[in-house]
């Protein structure tokens, strides 16, 4: 029997200049666990181990030599962690060892990584893994093809029933050493833990690789199956809130209506992702009596004109009417909002950011554009040369009427410099003690963030 070994890299450092794109942080403090790869292994009758080195924080060396027992690791994360992951595979590849690298990165970008993993997953790895790890001296059979050094999957796996697939295992984490807790949404409750739901995304978003990752479909869970999970957490990890990350998990009406009949007999609190054109005045009240205490909305602009140009396909209307809505019954709000479009210049910044305030959400986020591969958004990027600052194929772009050097003081100045000052005091009081007015102030930090929003 092979041995395999799951690693999650820490983050890279990135150049100075990304300070600005407030957004992008490998501070641990957020951190959340890793679902995918733990899918994986609780679906594989292979014993796996397992490394989160955003939590170890092993130095190359020290990676290097644990690595170095296994005949087979895989590597998963973002684009944001392919530093790591890059170097650690190619020593061992050199020393005879085995590495796949899988996750919406290596889906995405794996031209860009060719000869430098044995094996590059596109999609969903649940079904084939096992027999990627059994036939892995004939991986032409199961649908790979040698390209430049590597094998890689050139149609994309996809997982047609989702109800098949057996929970994540997380027995390979410590759930504490992540982040259990909402205090923004849900206060001093916890332990508040994700759950997912369903995959992919139906919608056509001009910023978004998504429809390179999921190839626009939607699939997802029955409601039924979705609380089994949340019994089996429940009864075994005292979970006491559920985080629904993903960004469609309003989309299904229909299993929406049946989940909220079926969540409101637990003495649960919830918050989830929702697009506003998925809700109405009946769901919302329905979410809300099932234990709903917040809704986070990708919102990213407050001007018709923009949502159109960006193939959002929602309305301001939509948006007033869905936040009016949760707010009436007792729904906190976030919206998150995205400066520095090819097309923006400094006047409909300033009209965008000063129109987000006046919607009533209850939190906002703003983020300074950066854009990675691929989009309609990131190839716009390249082929008009608005790449002023690049690293690892990460862009903090400039637009047709600012530089990226302007867009950023102007971003500095709008948002970026109460970020800074929240950081600072963050990394000044130290992780423990910022846990710790959480959980016994939390009025005091909820009214402190809010300040910093204002």
């Amino acid at each position: 029997m092979k041995r395999i070994c799951f690693v999650y890299p820490n983050g890279m450092e990135l150049p100075g200049y990304f300070r600005y794109a407030t957004n992008i942080s490998t501070d641990t403090i957020e951190t959340l666990p890793p679902m995918g790869l733990l899918y994986i292994v609780g679906n594989s009758k292979h014993e796996i181990d397992f490394i989160d080195n955003r939590i170890k924080k092993h130095g190359f060396e020290e990676l290097s030599e644990i690595l170095m027992q296994y005949d087979i690791v895989g590597f998963g994360g973002t684009i944001f962690e392919i530093k790591e992951a890059r170097r650690l595979s190619r020593h061992l590849i050199k020393n005879g060892k085995t590495t796949f690298y899988g996750g919406p990165n290596a889906t995405v970008n794996w031209r860009f990584y060719l000869g430098q993993f044995s094996v590059i997953w596109r999609g969903e790895a649940e079904l084939m893994f096992d027999k990627a790890v059994e036939g892995i001296d004939n991986l032409e059979e199961i649908g790979f093809s040698r390209v430049a050094g590597s094998y890689v999957n050139l149609d994309t796996f996809r997982i047609k029933d989702l109800n098949g697939l057996s929970f994540p295992d997380r027995t390979k984490i410590r759930l504490d050493d992540y982040r259990r807790q909402e205090f923004h949404f849900l206060g001093n409750i916890q332990p508040i833990d994700i759950v997912v739901t369903s995959r992919g995304c139906p919608f056509d978003c001009y910023f978004c690789s998504s429809k390179v990752i999921w190839d626009r479909k939607y699939t997802y869970r029955s409601a039924e199956n979705v609380m089994e999970e949340i019994r089996f957490m429940t009864d075994t990890y005292g979970t006491k809130g559920l985080y629904f990350r993903e960004d469609n998990f309003t989309t299904n009406r229909k299993r929406l209506v049946e989940f909220c009949g079926m969540i409101k007999d637990f003495d649960l609190v919830w918050l989830c992702e929702s697009r506003v054109d998925t809700l109405d005045e009946e769901v919302v009240k329905l979410m809300a009596d099932s234990g709903c205490k917040a809704i986070w909305f990708g919102i990213e602009a407050a001007d018709d004109a923009v949502l159109k140009r960006i193939g959002k396909g929602i309305t301001v209307e939509q948006i007033e009417r869905s936040i009016d809505l949760c707010n009436e019954n007792g729904i906190t709000t976030g919206g998150a909002f995205m400066i520095g479009f090819p097309f923006d210049d400094k006047e409909s910044i300033i009209r965008n950011y000063q129109s987000s305030k006046k919607l009533g959400l209850g939190t906002r986020s703003y983020n300074r554009i950066w854009a990675v591969p691929y989009s309609q958004m990131y190839d716009e990027i390249i082929n008009e040369g608005f790449d002023d600052y690049s690293f690892e194929n990460i862009i903090l772009p400039a637009t047709r009427h600012m530089s990226a050097d302007e867009l950023n003081k102007l971003y500095y100045r709008l948002i970026s410099r109460k970020s800074m000052i929240r950081r600072f005091g963050l990394k000044m009081l130290g992780q423990k003690n910022v846990r710790y007015i959480k959980g016994k102030f939390p009025s005091v930090y909820r009214m402190a963030s809010r300040l910093l929003q204002s």
